[in-house]
């Protein structure tokens, strides 16, 4: 938790308006309902995934292969060929 600069107060969340394409939000909508989470819990996950995958220094293959799994599970199996 952090605190604001002025008043020394907590502060729990931020919250961020973003605009993502239309068939993004579709897919993320279904993860979230897949993985029982609400939308912001899903973004969230993946947030935290990708600083993480940041912080482990994930080489770019490794990057690569990554982003090719989480293609296969959003579109299926045939969308990336390697």
């Amino acid at each position: 938790m952090s605190t604001t600069p002025r008043n020394s107060q907590a502060v729990k969340d931020r919250y961020l308006t973003i605009r993502i394409p239309s068939d993004i939000d579709q897919q993320l909508r279904r993860l979230a309902a897949a993985n029982t989470r609400t939308l912001a819990a899903q973004v969230l996950h993946y947030i935290k995934q990708g600083m993480a995958n940041e912080k482990n220094g994930f080489l770019k293959d490794d990057a690569r292969r990554a982003g090719e799994d989480a293609a296969r599970k959003m579109f299926g199996d045939d969308t990336c060929a390697t």
